[in-house]
C-alpha cells in the first residue's frame, strides 16, 4: 500500500525493493558502478527529490517538509483548475495545504 501500486495493471506479480546501493542486472550487461540510480524504498532519504514550485498564492522562499509524489499531479490539475484522471493515490489538497501552512 504504501508503494501506491494497488490494482495498477502496469505491475507485475512480483516486487522486489532492495536495500539502498545493490542493482539488479545481466551477467552480460552488469549494472555501471559510481552512476545515478533509482529504484530504492522511497522511505530511504537519498530518494527524495528537489521540488520547485512558482505562482500565485505559492508564499515565495517557503520551504516544507517531505511529501509523497503521488500528490503532485492532483496538485498541479488543482491549481491550474483541471478535473484529475479518477481513482488516484495522491491529493492536491494535501500538497497545497504544506505550502500554505507547512513550515
Amino acid at each position: 500500500a504504501y508503494l501506491h501500486y494497488r490494482a495498477d495493471p502496469r505491475i507485475g506479480d512480483l516486487v522486489v525493493v532492495m536495500e539502498e546501493h545493490f542493482q539488479v542486472g545481466r551477467a552480460d550487461r552488469p549494472p555501471a558502478e559510481g552512476t545515478a540510480s533509482h529504484g530504492w524504498d522511497p522511505t530511504i532519504p537519498s530518494m527524495h527529490a528537489l521540488f520547485i514550485v512558482k505562482g500565485p498564492g505559492i508564499p515565495r522562499g517557503k520551504v516544507i517538509g517531505v511529501f509523497e509524489n503521488v500528490d503532485i499531479y492532483p496538485f498541479i490539475t488543482e491549481i491550474l483548475g483541471l478535473r484529475p484522471a479518477p481513482n488516484l493515490d495522491g491529493r492536491g489538497r494535501r500538497l497545497l495545504g504544506l505550502i500554505n501552512r507547512g513550515r
